[in-house]
């Protein structure tokens, strides 16, 4: 790849590529980079494959696929959590969750559509990229036959220092999720009350009026029950006398 003219753009189209869910293998090619450009062009390189890649995949879902998220959301109870902790969090949230262990390319999906601005996500997206170079410098560890107790050491920290972070950004980000679900649960529960009470409301109204909710009419009308009629006989004039 080193000897192709712009060899650099091939992993920045397949990371681009990757970063459209439910694709993977990020961290694969990042390493791959690291092995075959180092260290600081090799984060580069990774860091502008994401970062295009997830711009692209934000816009996508934003413009095109936010119906269908919405139906998601309502349907799966992690999802609506996820996207109630980014609505309050703002900036901040958006932050720590693209240093959490959950896959930036999802959570991109649902920054797209749950109304965070596209400059905030930005930057929270720029912010998140020194987390690349850890799986870099994986590719630039596995790669180098430097056997010194110095490379071992900066190895060993940068895998722990970056292992830390995910942890406890993953905690925070499961801790926030853990205490908005009982509020998403009562509301769900709520609005299917509210439908069942408007459901029998419907249906206690019709039974009044002499329709069936099925809207056949019903054996006893209310007109009927109410205001019997009773059938009197035609009156006659008496026939003229001879």
């Amino acid at each position: 790849i080193l000897s192709l003219p712009g060899g650099w753009a091939i992993p920045i189209g397949i990371l681009a590529i990757l970063s459209f869910p439910p694709l993977f293998g990020h961290e694969l090619v990042d390493i791959m980079v690291g092995v075959v450009w180092g260290v600081w062009k090799g984060f580069l390189i990774a860091a502008a494959g994401h970062l295009l890649g997830e711009i692209a995949n934000w816009f996508v879902f934003k413009y095109w696929c936010t119906g269908r998220s919405e139906k998601y959301e309502q349907q799966k109870l992690a999802y609506a959590c996820l996207s109630r902790v980014v609505r309050e969090g703002g900036f901040w949230a958006v932050l720590v969750i693209r240093y959490s262990a959950i896959p930036a390319h999802f959570t991109t999906v649902i920054f797209s559509v749950c109304g965070i601005k596209f400059w905030v996500y930005l930057l929270a997206n720029i912010l998140s990229l020194p987390k690349l170079f850890i799986t870099v410098y994986v590719g630039v560890a596995a790669d180098s036959n430097s056997d010194s107790k110095g490379s071992k050491i900066i190895s060993i920290v940068v895998i722990v220092v970056g292992a830390l972070i995910t942890i406890a950004a993953a905690h925070w980000t499961f801790r926030r999720m853990d205490a908005v679900r009982p509020v998403i649960v009562e509301e769900r529960q709520a609005a299917r009350a509210a439908k069942r009470g408007g459901i029998e409301g419907m249906a206690s109204a019709a039974t009044r009026s002499g329709v069936d909710p099925n809207g056949s009419p019903t054996s006893t009308p209310l007109l009927l029950a109410t205001a019997p009629h009773t059938y009197e006989a035609p009156r006659y004039p008496p026939p003229p006398q001879p």
